[in-house]
């Protein structure tokens, strides 16, 4: 995956905001014992990458440095979005060696759109992503779950997962990823109480005569 940048000399809050209102969204590289440095990414190029291809992908970053494009292999480290309106602001790019292992999160799905087992348990997905540690070159696109052999009131924690050659799970072996709940009718049986309808007590008023 590629994507294009240009460095952003002057920073700050103001600057920032500038940015922003051109179209574009600041960024910052940083890692490898390399300085940090400021940099302007288009935001819709970069908004529609997000969108699909998530935030677990290595990617090359081509840096446009006045008339020279350097390049460097980086992983999102961390996207900051506006609290109501969910677009990007800012996002910071971690550098990394194709030698040395990354943690990352990856998507978790299901590797059938059955969503019942064989003997009619309603399927559940708990996890959606995955904590990995590998090789940069090693991270995968997802992880896929098999349900084809979960029965009902069964569950597929992460120590079940098939994960690929040199890829550790950094979650909790523990952690379920997927549970087959066993579908519950709510009988509500309502008990009425016979009451026993009185007839209501007849006063009269017999008066003897003499």
């Amino acid at each position: 995956m590629e994507i294009s940048v240009a460095i952003r000399e002057n920073t700050g809050t103001g600057k920032a905001k500038k940015v922003r209102y051109s179209g574009d969204i600041p960024g910052v590289i940083y890692g490898q014992g390399k300085p940090a440095e400021h940099l302007s990414i288009n935001a819709q190029e970069f908004g529609r990458f997000v969108l699909r291809e998530g935030t677990g992908k290595l990617i090359n970053l081509k840096i446009k440095k006045g008339k020279k494009t350097e390049q460097d292999q980086v992983l999102i480290k961390e996207l900051q979005r506006h609290p109501v309106k969910g677009s990007i602001l800012h996002v910071d790019f971690l550098r990394v060696a194709m030698d040395q292992q990354v943690t990352v999160k990856v998507p978790v799905y299901l590797a059938s759109d059955e969503r019942k087992t064989r003997d009619g348990a309603v399927i559940d997905m708990t996890m959606y992503e995955l904590e990995i540690r590998c090789l940069p070159g090693n991270i995968p696109e997802r992880i896929q779950v098999d349900t084809n052999e979960l029965t009902a009131g069964g569950k597929i924690f992460v120590k079940d997962l098939k994960l690929g050659d040199g890829i550790e799970a950094v979650s909790a072996p523990d952690e379920v990823v997927v549970q087959a709940l066993v579908p519950t009718v709510a009988a509500e049986t309502e008990s009425t109480e016979q009451t026993e309808s009185a007839a209501p007590e007849v006063i009269t008023d017999n008066k003897n005569e003499e």
